[in-house]
């Protein structure tokens, strides 16, 4: 008889949407913060390279191309590689396995900065090296933590081809 009383007719139909809310919740934050991604990193791009009008438009236009690339071709690429991982997820995992995902995460193409590398060489050269030589303590260290030895180089000449002269980051 509680148990009648209970369920009524309101709770039938907000019962399940109190259920549903936090799953509906986190997807439309993380698609909100995936939308408004573009506009956030013009933003950051304008403040961090004091970008002219014309600047500003081929930034625009290299970030919604990029977006679009992005959605289109990586996001299927991340699901196809993470199901197989989360699938695994529930027995034990071996450390080769781990490794094995981990270089083939790393493995990845990097379109992106092929793409936005335009934009960096469109840059007043002045600006440029201030920015280079701002940051060239903090990518120096990621590059002697996070690359190995053999990767150095071949990380040096793939970021000068992409975007101009980095000799403020020379390679030891």
């Amino acid at each position: 008889m509680f148990s009648e009383k209970l369920i009524t007719r309101p709770w039938r139909i907000l019962l399940p949407l109190v259920a549903i809310r936090p799953v509906a919740t986190a997807c439309s934050s993380t698609k909100l913060g995936y939308d408004a991604m573009p506009t956030w990193l013009g933003w950051r791009l304008d403040r961090y390279l004091g970008l002219g009008a014309g600047q500003r438009e081929m930034a625009s236009a290299s970030i919604d191309a990029l977006h679009r690339w992005h959605r289109q071709t990586q996001l299927p690429a991340y699901s196809a590689f993470l199901g197989p991982v989360r699938a695994r997820l529930d027995a034990p995992i071996a450390p080769g396995e781990i490794g094995r995902w981990r270089e083939e995460a790393l493995a990845a193409p990097t379109p992106p900065a092929e793409r936005i590398a335009g934009l960096w060489r469109s840059a007043d050269p002045a600006r440029r090296e201030a920015i280079a030589r701002s940051t060239a303590a903090a990518d120096a260290l990621s590059a002697m933590v996070l690359a190995r030895p053999g990767q150095r180089r071949p990380l040096h000449r793939r970021l000068r081809d992409f975007a101009g002269d980095f000799s403020v980051l020379a390679v030891r």
